[in-house]
């Protein structure tokens, strides 16, 4: 999952797509954490995440639709929203949800048991 993400992915930096870079440094600056990696993703569905593996530096990953349909200021709010997963030490669980997510499409019948896993790991009810 970690190489599929690099690969397939541009990474951002001051001269990579620098207006979303500074986007993410000052949402990191606010909430007093290091920025952790920031990649953009080619995909038409709007989508932003947070992995973080033992040992590694943590990243986010943004899709190239969410950047087209928002603001900088909605982008800006979704940046900080994967850094608070980050500042709250979510990033384990996230990486845990977002591997059987990823694995578990493949598997026939799956989708519905994501959807509960993924409601009970946010905390959304019914």
């Amino acid at each position: 999952m970690l190489l599929e993400n690099i690969g397939t992915s541009v990474l951002v930096s001051g001269n990579q797509l620098p207006e979303l870079h500074a986007l993410m440094v000052e949402a990191a600056s606010i909430l007093n954490i290091d920025a952790p990696d920031l990649y953009l993703r080619q995909s038409p569905v709007p989508n932003a995440y947070t992995l973080a593996i033992s040992g590694k530096k943590p990243f986010v990953v943004v899709h190239t639709s969410l950047v087209e349909l928002l603001s900088r200021k909605e982008l800006q709010a979704v940046l900080a929203h994967e850094l608070g997963h980050l500042k709250c030490d979510h990033g384990l669980w996230l990486t845990y949800a977002n591997i059987l997510t990823l694995g578990a499409y493949s598997i026939p019948g799956s989708i519905s048991y994501i959807m509960i896993l993924q409601c009970k790991i946010y905390g959304v009810t019914s």
